[in-house]
């Protein structure tokens, strides 16, 4: 029984980090591009992240059962059993962590711009960009 309850909890914890690389994938990967590329590139980030956002919903819409698609088994008794279903979660995790990697780098990098202008204007100094 113990050992079932180490595989378990192994299984857990592993999930949880294959689960979260991709989101820790997008903000170091959104962190570098806003950093290096400025403006344009935090446009192409919230573009990426209407479009995650959009995906996001559509997982949480097909894993509650509101959008099925003709092929789908809704007959089903076993919860992972349902195509519905599956492709729903499928959805939350593919959209799911890069939404919030994205969206995590987005909010730091204002936040770091903010506390910077700030910092600048306590000194006496003018902000980069202005005047």
């Amino acid at each position: 029984m113990r050992l079932i309850l180490e595989l378990l909890f192994y299984l857990f914890i592993y999930g949880a980090i294959l689960a979260g690389l991709p989101g820790m994938l997008a903000f170091g990967v959104a962190r570098w591009c806003s950093g290096r590329l400025g403006r344009p590139a935090q446009v192409v980030l919230t573009l990426a992240l209407a479009a995650l956002g959009i995906g996001l919903v559509y997982g949480l819409l097909r894993l509650s059962g509101a959008v099925l698609l003709p092929g789908d088994n809704t007959y089903s008794s076993n919860f992972f059993d349902a195509g519905w279903r599956d492709d729903g979660v499928d959805r939350i995790l593919l959209c799911g962590g890069p939404f919030v990697g994205i969206a995590a780098a987005l909010w730091a990098g204002q936040r770091a711009e903010r506390q910077q202008r700030e910092e600048a204007t306590s000194n006496g100094k003018q902000p980069d960009g202005a005047g």
